[in-house]
């Protein structure tokens, strides 16, 4: 992967030797996104079977040709062996042994193939009360609770918000409380934090201590600390609370960018 941006992460919760990570092309001819997985706590790394368009779909309105990127990986905590991506143009991906084989999604999605419905930013699985596929267009929030061959949305964006732009998902209590970034545009001027706490049938509005200065980009969770969610926007604003979004503070601290990379660890 050396010189090769890293995109996503995701941990074995099983084995935490097993370690995935996906990348974002960097040339046209340079066949990726690719998926690759590590079974030595990342020592040694090996390309998987993953096969995704290296290009956003031509042609788009107002858009030169650009590089697609690995927007979501995570490892299904009911079962290791079933692991879940999605690219921000080139839809979602499935695999059930582990990461050997992987299976395109697309011809599952509602809607059609054009590049509204399979432009995606995020994938979780929860499980609680059973086990769902939550998939985040870029408009709509998808759940599958059979494997993603159908898939229902949620109704969390576009017509039901008024920033229906989301990018990041979080989950707590094994799924069931729901946590979702979101903006008014894709780079936007404002953002927001909306969450389920019914597994997606129902969403809110959470308040915020201010109005963001961007849309809500990256939001974080960990089950070893429960009630704590972290949110950053696209230019630098973090946000925490500490009762599972009822009450949030913003951080004094503001960074230049943040995008896709913000943890819990509990210690």
């Amino acid at each position: 992967m050396d010189g090769q941006w890293i995109w996503r992460i995701a941990v074995d919760p099983v084995d935490p030797n097993i370690v995935f990570a996906g990348v974002k092309t960097l040339t046209a001819d340079y066949k990726g996104p690719w998926i690759y997985r590590s079974k030595d706590a990342g020592r040694t790394w090996e390309a998987t079977s993953a096969n995704f368009d290296p290009v956003f779909p031509s042609p788009r309105e107002q858009q030169l040709t650009e590089l697609n990127r690995m927007t979501g990986l995570c490892v299904d905590p009911t079962n290791h062996n079933n692991i879940w991506a999605c690219v921000e143009a080139d839809g979602v991906r499935r695999s059930l042994d582990g990461g050997d084989t992987w299976t395109s999604m697309n011809n599952n999605l509602p809607g059609d193939l054009s590049f509204g419905y399979i432009d995606f930013h995020d994938v979780a699985v929860c499980a609680n009360p059973s086990t769902a596929v939550l998939a985040q267009r870029n408009n709509d929030i998808l759940v599958s609770t059979d494997q993603g061959e159908t898939w229902e949305s949620s109704g969390a964006g576009v017509d039901k918000w008024d920033k229906p732009f989301v990018r990041g998902i979080a989950l707590s209590n094994e799924g069931k409380t729901i946590f979702i970034g979101s903006g008014d545009t894709a780079t936007g001027v404002v953002g927001g934090i909306r969450r389920s706490q019914d597994r997606a049938a129902s969403w809110e509005d959470l308040d915020l201590p201010n109005p963001t200065n961007t849309p809500v980009y990256g939001i974080a969770t960990h089950p070893g600390a429960p009630g704590v969610v972290v949110a950053g926007t696209r230019y630098g604003e973090v946000y925490i609370s500490k009762d599972d979004g009822d009450w949030w503070v913003k951080c004094k601290t503001e960074f230049s960018e943040l995008r896709r990379g913000m943890a819990v660890i509990p210690n």
